[in-house]
């Protein structure tokens, strides 16, 4: 039997997880504005690898720790709430993505960007919203 707790839980799921990609979306664009409008000065060609090389890294760190929570939420007996999990593996994804918009800005190349919103979506899929009943 599902408590009222964790049936507000499971409504606000949803919500929950268009408000994250509408924020991820949001920032996009501006990203895309500041970058093509010449508002913010590129950094140094050194720093944009330096900055690369750290978002390769993150890219690799995000995706080993989605694949552990993914693992921990399906070994979650039935009657426990993985709302929390949930919650956690999208903001891994999005902060891919938030990062590759802040590549984005600084260099002007959107590989980043798109690299992190695809990530995004993909912890979307790792940990779907559950089914009532």
């Amino acid at each position: 039997m599902e408590s009222n707790e964790q049936a507000g839980a499971r409504t606000a799921l949803p919500i929950i997880r268009v408000v994250m990609l509408a924020g991820v979306v949001l920032f996009g664009a501006v990203a895309i504005y500041l970058s093509k409008s010449g508002t913010i000065a590129t950094l140094g060609a050194e720093t944009i690898e330096t900055l690369r090389f750290a978002f390769i890294v993150v890219l690799g760190g995000v995706a080993a720790a989605m694949f552990v929570f993914r693992r921990k939420r399906a070994q979650l007996p039935a009657d426990q709430d993985p709302t929390a999990l949930n919650i956690v593996g999208w903001a891994l994804g999005e902060s891919v993505a938030f990062f590759g918009g802040v590549l984005l800005i600084l260099s002007g190349d959107m590989t980043y960007f798109l690299v992190g919103f695809v990530m995004m979506l993909v912890s979307f899929v790792f940990f779907p919203i559950p089914r009532e009943g």
